[in-house]
């Protein structure tokens, strides 16, 4: 798995400003690839199925009052 470096450059952008902290290509290109690998493993697409699952469910739910 690769990062353009326009992409690192975006990623250490993000990162100072969420976290103030400035971090070297190095660290960026680690942690950036780090972020990736995790969320290959965790994300999967919502199919239609899901999705209607999730708002049937919604719509059972009481309302806050």
């Amino acid at each position: 798995m690769e990062i353009a470096p326009e992409q690192l450059a975006k990623f250490q952008a993000l990162y100072r400003e969420k976290f103030n902290i400035e971090l070297t290509p190095q660290e960026a290109l680690e942690k950036g690839l780090s972020l990736l690998t995790l969320m290959k493993a965790i994300y999967l697409p919502m199919t239609d199925t899901d999705l209607k699952n999730v708002t049937d469910r919604h719509r059972t739910l009481p309302k806050p009052t």
